[in-house]
């Protein structure tokens, strides 16, 4: 026996040795066969071998399968969780970096545009944050398609079984389509556009509304409300297109794994890869979109000229005052009204909100009779002018409350 170890020693010695010679190159390990000893090269430390591991072997006569500690061995299930690790870091990195840059500047803005004369010599900044919300999102959309793509191409090339592939690729939909989804609806369609209508429209801009002349307060206003209206839908629609491509692309190449069909799988790649370059062809070749197209910015206020306050008076005074005094009564109560709601549905069982629930359904009954009545056919143009952009406005509350 103490023989037998003392000729696998030199054996080892000398194999070692070959190596050091050769300038320490990495020499794969032969297959064990029979009683032959596997001998890896060990980079940083040299394995020692304990008396029981000897033992073992001599008791098997076969060496183990099992590689060493230090070996350097690259297997399939290793290599492809590193890979898909270090793309879903990138993914949620890149998400978390583009949404903390977008909220730095929205931060920066509402301190530099706290009063109604400060938003007017801001314009430029309030149409320039709409501007890069949109393109950011946009941009956004567009790598989490490349994130997606390189998901599934990693898993598909990867030595996996393709019932380990279906597995993986389950990362496209949690990763990509629910969790990075689910944070650029959060943060920027549903946080930050959200808090830019409440600060400004419906704070700054609201406030003036005593402060300055009808007919500017309605027009800077109205356009406000184009801004931000325009850039929220915009990029719910980038958003919602993006979520929904990613979602049929998980799905159909998913089923085509189940069904271990790998050309069918990489003829869908091969589609993705194409619309991906379209949709980046398209996006480049477009000028960066300016959420003033068709809309004349507000200036800073000035002295109007005789003519400008002679239109003031004669458009003021074509709205009824009764009637404007009703349409701002109804909007105050859809503000309440979309406020309440807001907390019965956060606490459905509180009975003091179901009592205050039902006087608001009377409200509710009595504000539409009203509303009603003022909506006879009997409206001139401008009138219905003010009528539209109240009732565009509280229906754009009710939309965001959920109601």
């Amino acid at each position: 026996m103490r023989m037998k170890k003392l000729l696998t020693n030199v054996c080892m010695l000398a194999v070692m040795a070959v190596l050091g010679a050769c300038g320490g190159g990495q020499t794969p390990a032969e297959k064990p066969n029979g009683n032959e000893t596997v001998v890896t090269e060990q980079p940083e430390q040299q394995r020692t071998e304990t008396p029981d591991e000897g033992k073992d072997i001599e008791k098997e006569g076969v060496s183990e399968e099992r590689p060493e500690e230090n070996e350097v061995v690259v297997t399939e299930g290793k290599s492809i969780e590193d890979d898909i690790e270090a793309l879903e870091t990138l993914v949620e990195k890149d998400v978390e970096d583009t949404i903390a840059t977008l909220e730095r500047e929205y931060e920066r803005l509402i301190e530099d545009v706290d009063s109604y004369e400060k938003y007017k010599l801001n314009i430029d900044k309030i149409e320039s944050f709409y501007t890069k919300v949109y393109n950011e999102n946009k941009s956004l959309c567009l790598r989490l398609y490349e994130y997606s793509y390189d998901y599934a191409d990693l898993v598909i090339k990867s030595e996996l079984s393709y019932n380990d592939k279906y597995g993986e690729l389950k990362g496209v939909y949690d990763v990509i389509y629910d969790d990075a989804g689910s944070e650029i609806y959060d943060e920027i369609y549903n946080g930050m556009l959200t808090d830019i209508y409440d600060e400004i429209y419906s704070g700054i801009l609201s406030d003036a509304y005593d402060v300055v002349s009808y007919s500017e307060w309605a027009d800077v206003r109205s356009k406000e409300y184009d801004w931000w209206s325009g850039t929220r839908s915009d990029v719910y629609d980038d958003w919602s297109d993006c979520r929904s491509d990613i979602y049929d692309f998980w799905s159909d190449i998913g089923g085509e794994l189940w069904d271990e069909d790998i050309q069918k799988a990489e003829k869908m790649m091969k589609e993705f890869r194409e619309d991906i370059d379209k949709l980046k062809k398209k996006d480049s070749s477009k000028e960066e979109k300016s959420t003033s197209e068709g809309v004349q910015k507000p200036t800073p206020t000035a002295e109007p000229k005789t003519e400008d306050k002679k239109e003031e008076t004669k458009q003021e005074a074509s709205i009824r005052p009764e009637f404007k005094e009703a349409l701002d009564s109804y909007e105050e109560f859809f503000d309440e009204y979309c406020s309440f709601m807001k907390k019965y549905k956060e606490n459905p069982t509180d009975l003091g909100l179901l009592m205050e629930y039902t006087d608001f359904l009377t409200k509710y009954t009595d504000a539409m009779k009203k509303m009603s009545a003022l909506n006879d056919g009997s409206l001139n143009n401008e009138e219905l002018k003010y009528y539209l952009q109240v009732t565009n406005r509280i229906n754009e509350k009710l939309l965001d409350a959920a109601l």
